[in-house]
């Protein structure tokens, strides 16, 4: 079982770049996410997840929080942006000693970049 837990949430979590799509108050998914990021994180500590997993985990949450309403358009962009650079330096390293490929290097670069045009986007429909 935890086997399988592993490859799932590995599996998921390189998917989760992507900006999630849920339902407005879905407090069963955001429990879940952060359910899942707490095992990313005591996986870490034990040296079964990398640093990358728990800036993408992060990262899901964050987004998990901004589609269910839980936190604004504001926070969403700042925290969202910061997750996304600390992902892009993280990334970025492991690119640099041969364990991350240019694909995963330039996606980092793209999510901030389609972070930024979403922000920006968002702010102006809101008047922001």
């Amino acid at each position: 079982m935890k086997v399988l837990l592993m490859v799932f949430t590995t599996f998921f979590i390189s998917n989760a770049h992507a900006l999630v799509e849920c339902r407005r108050g879905d407090t069963e998914f955001l429990k879940w996410a952060e359910e899942t990021q707490g095992e990313v994180k005591n996986r870490f500590e034990i040296g079964l997840a990398s640093t990358t997993d728990m800036f993408d985990m992060d990262a899901f949450v964050l987004e998990v929080k901004y589609c269910t309403g839980t936190i604004n358009t504001i926070t969403f962009c700042n925290d969202g942006l910061v997750a996304a650079k600390k992902m892009l330096e993280a990334v970025q390293m492991g690119y640099e000693v041969g364990i991350r490929s240019i694909t995963d290097f330039t996606n980092s670069r793209v999510k901030i970049a389609e972070i930024e045009k979403m922000c920006e986007e968002k702010m102006k429909e809101q008047n922001i």
